[in-house]
């Protein structure tokens, strides 16, 4: 008997990876179009988190908090973070779409959380991610768009700075 295989986000990474690596988009691009997926997981989550999925998001938030100068914990953390969130939405797309952006999503998560930045900026960082699981897990979808939505206010803001200073010839500053 005919079987169907299960659908996974292979295709999508491919035709992601092209575009960015023949500069046919751009990581603002691909950062914009996270935060419309994010925002609206991030509201799901806040309905349908299951409360296992709500402490797994504590405690990631809290390993983000606490990994100090530890770089790669961090990113690490973060990623997790946005991994449970898509899964907690209930939609199966979101996993997929946010899978097929790992490779982007990766790079923007080191150069977010990047070693040189100040350790304000980070804090301002970890505290997004914590404001996002604080709603999420608090069952507020609207508080959970919201705080999403500026966690990825600024990572597109550094982005952008960081776009803007490669195209200017200089040397990409982590503010």
């Amino acid at each position: 008997r005919p079987r169907l295989k299960a659908i996974d986000a292979q295709v999508l990474i491919q035709f992601f990876d092209y575009a960015l690596n023949t500069a046919q988009v751009t990581l603002a691009h691909v950062l914009e179009t996270r935060r419309a997926l994010e925002i609206q997981a991030a509201q799901l989550a806040a309905r349908y988190a299951t409360e296992a999925q709500r402490l797994t998001l504590r405690q990631l938030a809290a390993q983000m908090r606490s990994a100090g100068a530890d770089h790669a914990r961090r990113v690490a953390s973060d990623m997790a973070i946005h991994a449970v969130i898509a899964e907690a939405s209930g939609n199966p797309l979101n996993c997929l779409l946010l899978g097929a952006l790992q490779s982007p999503l990766e790079e923007s998560s080191r150069m977010h959380l990047h070693d040189s930045r100040s350790a304000m900026e980070i804090t301002r960082v970890v505290d997004a991610h914590d404001a996002v699981v604080e709603r999420i897990c608090a069952a507020d979808p609207m508080g959970a768009a919201s705080a999403m939505s500026y966690h990825f206010d600024l990572a597109l803001v550094h982005v952008e700075r960081q776009d803007q200073a490669v195209a200017a010839g200089a040397t990409p500053t982590h503010s």
